[in-house]
This record gives C-alpha cells, sequence and structure tokens, in this order.
C-alpha cells in the first residue's frame, strides 16, 4: 500500500454512512461497495494524499483550525457549537486554534498544532503541495461555491465591463472565493483586473472588503457569496445599500482535512461525526445552521482538480 493511501475499508465505511441516508440508487450504490481492499482504480475515493499508514496514539485533545475569513470574534461564535459537539463525540477536549491569516493556518496544519482544519479550495491545494493532509467532508454547497461582485446600491452600471477605472477590492490572496476564482472570472470576461481598474487593494477577510464598500472607500468588492448574504441580511444595514452586479460559476472550496500523522482510526470518527449531522434530527439542526450546512458529503482529491487547473493558470508557480 502506497504510504499515503487511506486504507480502504476507512475510505468504503465513510461512503456507506453518507450514502445510507439517501435515497434509490445510491442505496444501491453502498451495497455494491466492496468489504475487502482492492485495486485502487485512478480516481477512486482512496487519495494520494493522506494520512499515513502507522498507527500513533490519537490525540489527548482535538486542536481545530478554520480559515480566517472572518473577523475572530465571528468565527468564535460561529464554531463554537461545532467545538462542543466534536469534543463530546469523540470524547475528548475540543479547542478552537484562531490565526491571524490563511499562512499561518497552513503553518498550523503543517507542524501540527492543528489537528483537524476547514480550508478553502486554495489553501486545500497548497497544503497538498506542502505534505500528507487527508480531506476529510465538505458541505454539499462546497461542490458548488460561488462569488460575488457587489457594488453600493446607486451604482448605475449593469456589467463589470462597465467600471473602467473603478475601485476595485479582492480578499486574500490565498483565498479561494475573494480572490483567485473572482480573478478567473475577470480574466473569463476579458479584465485584467490591474489595467482596466483605477485600483486593486486586498482586505483579509470579507467582513472588511464589505466594510470597505459600506464606507465609500471602494466601488467594486469580490467576496463570498455565502457570507456577503450573511452580513447583508443584518438588519442594521438598510435594504438595497448594496446589490451583487455579478456571480462567477460554480466552483469547489471549503473542505475539513486531517493532518498527517493522525490514526487512521482516528481521522475516522472525525469525518463520521460530521457525516451523521442531519437537518431534520432537532438535535442536530442549529449545529448545521451555525455552519450553514444542510449535509456533509465525503471530500476527495479529484473534487478539486478543476480548481487546480485554474490555480495553474493564475499561479504557474507554486505559491508559499
Amino acid at each position: 500500500m502506497h504510504p499515503f493511501v487511506l486504507p480502504c475499508q476507512i475510505t468504503i465505511r465513510l461512503w456507506r454512512t453518507a450514502i445510507a441516508a439517501l435515497p434509490g440508487v445510491f442505496l444501491l450504490a453502498a451495497a455494491a461497495l466492496p468489504g475487502g481492499c482492492g485495486p485502487v482504480a485512478d480516481g477512486a475515493h482512496a487519495a494520494p494524499y493522506g494520512i499515513i499508514s502507522h498507527n500513533p496514539p490519537p490525540p489527548v485533545e482535538l486542536h481545530i483550525g478554520v480559515l480566517p475569513d472572518q473577523l475572530p470574534a465571528e468565527l468564535a461564535a460561529r464554531y463554537a457549537p461545532l467545538v462542543a459537539y466534536l469534543g463530546s463525540t469523540l470524547g475528548i477536549p475540543a479547542t478552537l486554534v484562531p490565526a491571524r491569516d490563511y499562512q499561518q493556518l497552513l503553518d498550523q496544519l503543517g507542524d501540527g498544532r492543528v489537528d483537524v482544519a476547514l480550508l478553502g479550495g486554495v489553501t486545500f491545494l497548497i497544503a497538498r503541495q506542502r505534505g500528507a493532509i487527508l480531506p476529510l467532508v465538505m458541505r454539499r454547497r462546497d461542490t458548488h461555491f460561488a462569488s460575488y461582485f457587489l457594488v453600493r446600491g446607486d451604482q448605475p452600471a449593469t456589467s463589470l465591463s462597465d467600471l473602467g477605472g473603478a475601485r476595485l477590492a479582492f480578499g486574500s490572496r490565498l483565498s479561494t472565493s475573494g480572490h483567485m476564482m473572482p480573478r478567473h472570472y475577470l480574466m473569463q470576461e476579458g479584465i485584467d483586473a490591474e489595467r482596466f481598474f483605477g485600483s486593486v487593494t486586498h482586505y483579509d477577510t470579507h467582513d472588511l472588503t464589505i466594510r470597505a464598500l459600506l464606507d465609500g472607500n471602494i466601488d467594486v468588492a469580490a467576496v463570498n457569496s455565502a457570507i456577503a448574504d450573511r452580513v447583508l441580511a443584518d438588519p442594521r444595514i438598510a435594504p438595497g445599500t448594496v446589490r451583487v452586479l455579478a456571480k462567477t460559476p460554480p466552483y469547489p472550496d471549503y473542505v475539513w482535512v486531517a493532518r498527517s500523522g493522525l490514526p487512521d482510526e482516528f481521522s475516522s470518527r472525525v469525518a463520521a461525526a460530521f457525516l451523521r449531522l442531519r437537518v431534520d434530527n432537532p438535535a442536530d439542526a442549529a449545529l448545521l445552521k451555525s455552519l450553514d450546512a444542510k449535509l456533509y458529503l465525503p471530500a476527495r482529491n479529484r473534487d478539486f482538480a478543476s480548481l487546480r487547473e485554474v490555480m495553474q493558470q493564475i499561479h504557474p508557480e507554486p505559491l508559499p
């Protein structure tokens, strides 16, 4: 067995857990899954980058990292129910480990300060470049995510091509939804951001990008659609203050991963804790709502193949 391939019994068990909740043909597919290990075909569920196959002891405390795409207080409040749930389910203390930026989260995952982490598509691909990580689960919505280009409500433009000379802001340079995919969309529309717009800036979080738009410091904000929807639903922001001028086509984004060195069985238990959550279960509903999720699915390296192609076009040289 390749030293970085997840044992297929664990992969099969994760797929059975997810598929068992789905009707009809999916149940037939689950029943057809093999019980033992055989050759893994190209594109099958076992991943070329996964946890190493030796059996180190499980952690005595779970350290959880999340992409710092919002302000720290927002992240702490949003993920507190998940931290409590994972700690209770796994039977060990669980702690949210803050990261000041995307790069620090990658460092924490790489040196073992974080055991499981929520990464974006770009940071996931960078972590794979650096070494062995295992994709665990994604929300269903993460398989077809999108970015918005926001403008103020009084902006008369009907398309991005009307905004030559305007001030554009992206999110972090390592952000999938705040930078790479909006930039890719502009390129597809024939727009070179640095030449077309009057200025191009970057903000660390989507909250700050939207705030800069509301304050009149920029004219166009490229942001994560889910975070934008939550921020703009705030009753303190008057309806019509901001509007969506353009939306990117869908792409894969957020994914929960396990670091290298975790025991196979432990990583399987973490994934199973997500996969068993059901929105029609009252005990799970509030937790899923806090995560903007309705269902978690097993994640695979191949889910990010299209994103990898985009990243190679925009960043031909490996990112740090």
